[in-house]
Parts: structure tokens; C-alpha cells; sequence
């Protein structure tokens, strides 16, 4: 198979992560925390940079319409269409849009891909449902992926659901809102 062409339209050089940036969200927090109060210079400065690159990320790369996260594209100064298994590093680590911590439907709903996808894939979450012709399009999956997705669904807040998990209807699945 000739994959250069799929390659190509991925415009990765344009194409601001929403992995990466919740990672340096969280390594922000970290480090303001490893400071605590024998340098509160420092320690202000992470915070800050921390909540200025959550407000990015939640502006920016968060569909409140399809209840996910999306990589931002600067060609076309838009969120990424295309579902991928990184709308789940924001949870894992630590952001959460007050849309799905006030609302225990669209909390299920911004998860529901979870239980669709590992049924469908046999426990595994792909890093894509691309088919560029690489190691990471569908089914193949990674267990880092893996570990971040089920931690992600961890770390939602244990007070915002008081009911049993909702099921959907025989057959039906909420997982079209994500694509």
C-alpha cells in the first residue's frame, strides 16, 4: 500500500495536540506542587501557566456539541473533526468542562464511546479509527491508550452521578454524537 498520501492530509505541523497540551497542563500542576512553599515565585508561575493552558484547551479543543475533545487545526483555525482516542487525555488529566461535571447525561454521554469501542474491538481502544496504513489505525490498539482511557473514566468525580449507569435502548449506541 502507498500510505504517503493519507500521510500527507494529517497536517501534523498545523495541528496543536490536545494529548500534549493536557499533558502540559498536568506537568504544570505538578511542578507547582513539587514547589509548595519554599518557592512561591515559582509556585504562582506554574499555576498560572496551568490554569491559562486549561482555559486554552477547554476554549479551544472542547465540542460542547459532541461532548469531546478535538486536536485544533490551524490551517483551518477549527477543531479536528476526526475522533481519536486522545479526547480522553484531558480527564486523565485532571480537566473537566463544567458542562459534564454538572451533568450526569452528557458525562455518559462524552464516555459512551468506551463501552461501544472495547465491545466492538475486544477490550481495546485504537489510537484511531483512521486506515492510514500505520500501526495505530483500528483494530490495533496500544496499552498505554488503554491505561489513560480507563483512568480518564477513574477520574471523573465520584459525586456526579447518584443513579445507576444509564443503559442504552437494545441495539442502540450514543457513540454517533463523538463522530
Amino acid at each position: 500500500n502507498d500510505t504517503a498520501p493519507a500521510q500527507r492530509t494529517l497536517n501534523i505541523r498545523n495541528t496543536i495536540p490536545i494529548c500534549l497540551n493536557s499533558i502540559l497542563y498536568k506537568a504544570h500542576v505538578l511542578l507547582a506542587n513539587l514547589y509548595g512553599d519554599s518557592n512561591s515565585t515559582a509556585e504562582d508561575s506554574h499555576r498560572e501557566s496551568a490554569s491559562n493552558l486549561k482555559a486554552a484547551i477547554l476554549d479551544l479543543m472542547w465540542d460542547s456539541n459532541k461532548l469531546a475533545f478535538y486536536d485544533f487545526n490551524l490551517t483551518s483555525n477549527a477543531r479536528n473533526p476526526v475522533f481519536t482516542v486522545a479526547h480522553f487525555y484531558p480527564f486523565w488529566n485532571g480537566i473537566f468542562p463544567d458542562q459534564i461535571l454538572k451533568n450526569e447525561t452528557a458525562a455518559f454521554a462524552s464516555f459512551s464511546s468506551v463501552n461501544f469501542v472495547l465491545n466492538k474491538y475486544n477490550g481495546t481502544y485504537p489510537t484511531t479509527f483512521l486506515q492510514t496504513g500505520q500501526q495505530w489505525d483500528a483494530p490495533n490498539s496500544w496499552p498505554p491508550h488503554n491505561y489513560i482511557v480507563l483512568n480518564a473514566l477513574r477520574n471523573l468525580p465520584s459525586n456526579l452521578s447518584t443513579t445507576a449507569v444509564p443503559n442504552p435502548p437494545s441495539g442502540k449506541s450514543t457513540y454517533s454524537r463523538c463522530v
